[in-house]
Formats: C-alpha cells, structure tokens, sequence
C-alpha cells in the first residue's frame, strides 16, 4: 500500500486490493480488462503474476529486492516482457 499511495494519491485513483492466493484469476482479469495498471506486489508473488500475464519464465526474487520492476504490453496479440532493475539507493 505504502508502494502505490504517492502514484494513487497523485492520479486520484483507489487502490484495490488483490488476493494472492487467486494470482490466476487476477491474471485473466487483468487480460481481459485491456487497460494499464500499475501492479505492486511483493517477492512471493510478484515473479508468478509476471508469468501468469506474460507467458514466460521470470526468476524468483529474494525478499530484499526491492529494485525489480517489469512492464508487460500486450501489442498485436504478442506479449512485451521488459525487465527495469532501479538503483537501489538508501541513506
């Protein structure tokens, strides 16, 4: 939650919860919708939503990585995975 709120306190948009125990019905849902979404999530889940929406292989993540991000499109019925590793910076 503390993640998204900046983004969703700027753009004034709720943010919704998802469960993660229904990672594949989340996927689906998010297919379906046809609309960009900003998915936070955390090292036990975020590797297998990525792989639900994407169709391929991502690396599981440690609990400390907190510089990973992804970007997936859906362009003429391809899929777009793009991985961003954020410098990690903390004073």
């Amino acid at each position: 939650m503390s993640t998204a709120a900046p983004l969703s306190n700027k753009q004034k948009i709720a943010i919704k919860n998802y469960n993660p125990k229904q990672l594949s019905q989340f996927a689906l849902h998010l297919k379906q919708r046809k609309a960009n979404a900003l998915i936070v999530g955390h090292s036990n889940t975020t590797p297998q939503l990525t792989q639900l929406l994407s169709g391929q292989q991502v690396e599981l993540l440690n609990e400390d990585n907190y510089q990973t991000l992804y970007q997936i499109q859906f362009v003429d019925k391809q899929t777009i995975l793009t991985k961003f590793m954020q410098p990690l910076v903390c004073n």
